[in-house]
């Protein structure tokens, strides 16, 4: 059986930048800005640290920028969209990929997980579902996860490359999809998180995998203290960089000055979330 991919509410009238935009560039290979952002954890480490006590859970770093990330899609809703061809479409759910690390028997391994409706979700149920996910992978019982590796173990890797472009043509160009693909519906989500502080790594931008049809990815790098001047007194606080992977057909000054304007507040009042 046949149904949609990713469920779009409307195709988004372009602006004059955005025609030019997307029918100069194809699927991000030369559209791709960085940006880079430092921000204190005080507030943010405060607020998880009564949140964890009073719900009795462990709400993290990712999970908090998550959920950043959801909301931010929630108030500029512009920017939950995917290009499709050179049409830009509104995404109806805001849906979260994060990256996933782990060994198996042939060494360290890469996927991820995607949490669906996150803007409405509340950081525990956020929390929970993102352990649960990542421990069905690390133990093998994930499906999802299965089927993708059972297809790829017997594809040639000369072939692998074709059979890319075919399932992002079927699955974004066609907005097509079937369990008989043996990959999950709309697999990567609006946009990506990925914590690469947990390698020790203070600051790294991920690049755009074209087949994910995501128009942004949030690197979060490993927390630093760092003296910083606050009320004209140099003060030593904790910071994190988050470092951003943005599509320019989709996101602009304009839009991206949003983003972080919306960042910034959450990060100051975490309790707005």
């Amino acid at each position: 059986m046949l149904m949609k991919n990713v469920d779009y509410l409307r195709r988004v009238k372009k602006t004059v930048w955005r025609k030019i935009a997307v029918n100069a560039w194809d699927q991000p290979n030369y559209s791709t800005i960085y940006s880079r952002v430092e921000l204190g954890l005080e507030n943010v480490n405060r607020y998880l640290k009564d949140y964890n006590s009073a719900h009795l859970t462990q709400v993290t770093l990712t999970d908090f920028v998550g959920k950043v990330c959801g909301k931010i899609l929630e108030e500029n809703n512009l920017l939950n969209c995917s290009v499709v061809g050179r049409e830009i479409y509104e995404r109806k759910n805001i849906d979260v990929f994060f990256h996933i690390s782990f060994n198996d028997r042939h060494g360290e391994n890469l996927t991820g997980l995607v949490i669906e409706k996150i803007n409405i979700k509340t950081l525990k149920e956020i929390s929970r579902e993102i352990k649960r996910k990542v421990i069905a992978v690390q133990r093998g019982t994930d499906s999802n996860f299965n089927s993708i590796k059972k297809s790829l173990d017997w594809i040639p890797e000369l072939f692998i490359p074709a059979v890319l472009k075919l399932l992002t043509f079927f699955q974004y160009r066609l907005n097509l999809w079937s369990k008989f693909l043996g990959t999950s519906r709309d697999s990567f989500g609006s946009i990506m998180v990925s914590n690469v502080g947990t390698f020790d790594v203070e600051e790294a931008f991920v690049p755009f995998a074209n087949f994910t049809h995501t128009f942004a990815i949030c690197s979060i790098g490993k927390p630093q203290k760092k003296a910083t001047v606050s009320e004209n007194q140099i003060v030593i606080q904790e910071m994190v960089t988050l470092c951003w992977t943005l599509d320019h057909r989709i996101v602009d000054g304009s839009s991206a000055g949003k983003m972080l304007q919306s960042l910034k507040n959450y990060f100051h009042h975490p309790e707005l979330l």
